[in-house]
């Protein structure tokens, strides 16, 4: 009896000695895990609080430039409206002229730039090149000032596959050395309606376009036609910005 009293408690001893240990065991894996589970809160909260602060300088960063480019934007897409009222006024006062009209202006940008080159004067043979009229009104107009002269039409660029061979020239400005480029008329960035001749001999090569002498009293009178079309206010864009009379214009920056 003596026996069994000792193996239950043999027993008993050895479960409870079995419990201690898986208590303990148990309770080291705990906190294990809770020393993990903080140092992982721990580093969330840190990797949190760095990507809160990235993205705040980000933010910040981004509404400076933002700002900082916002005066050009809006100066940038007030110079596209005004170059776009422009360009639609000249469409419009071209569309206004008669035939005779036009050729007329022609006729004075031939004129002009003829004063200025009197190779043609000598010249016994001229290329001639045109596009926006017909061989019989180029003639007129060149035969106007240049009587004596034999011209060879070389008809327009269309005749010509498009384009007027280029070759080293003193240009029309009269400056030696700087070659002639190619030039085709059919793609005159959508104005190939505007009359214009090309006349050619052996030392220059001289240009008249109602084009060219459009782009010119653009980009010279630039804040005068600004002023007549759209008003005096129309002179200070965004953030006071003021055309002038300079090679941008209303084209902007």
């Amino acid at each position: 009896m003596e026996e069994l009293q000792s193996t239950e408690v043999l027993d008993r001893e050895i479960l409870e000695d079995a419990r201690k240990k898986a208590f303990r065991i148990l309770k080291g894996v705990d906190d294990l895990v809770k020393a993990n589970s903080d140092g992982w809160e721990k580093k969330t909260r840190d990797a949190i609080a760095e990507l809160e602060r990235h993205y705040a300088d980000r933010r910040q960063e981004t509404v400076v430039e933002i700002l900082a480019r916002l005066p050009l934007d809006m100066r940038r897409i007030w110079s596209e409206k005004v170059e776009g009222f422009l360009n639609l006024a000249v469409e419009g006062w071209f569309e206004s002229l008669s035939r005779e009209q036009a050729l007329a202006v022609l006729d004075r940008e031939l004129d002009y730039r003829l004063a200025g080159c009197p190779e043609f004067a000598a010249a016994r043979t001229i290329q001639v090149w045109f596009s926006g009229l017909d061989q019989a009104e180029a003639g007129s107009l060149v035969k106007k000032h240049l009587p004596n002269a034999a011209l060879v039409f070389e008809g327009s660029p269309e005749d010509a596959g498009g384009s007027i061979p280029a070759g080293d020239r003193v240009n029309s400005a009269g400056a030696a050395g700087i070659p002639a480029p190619e030039k085709s008329l059919a793609a005159s960035g959508g104005q190939e309606h505007y009359p214009e001749l090309i006349l050619d001999v052996s030392a220059i090569r001289l240009t008249a376009s109602i084009r060219e002498a459009v782009d010119f009293l653009l980009l010279k009178k630039r804040a005068e036609l600004i002023e007549a079309l759209l008003g005096p206010e129309a002179l200070t864009g965004p953030g006071g910005t003021t055309v002038g009379n300079d090679s941008k214009g209303a084209q902007g920056d």
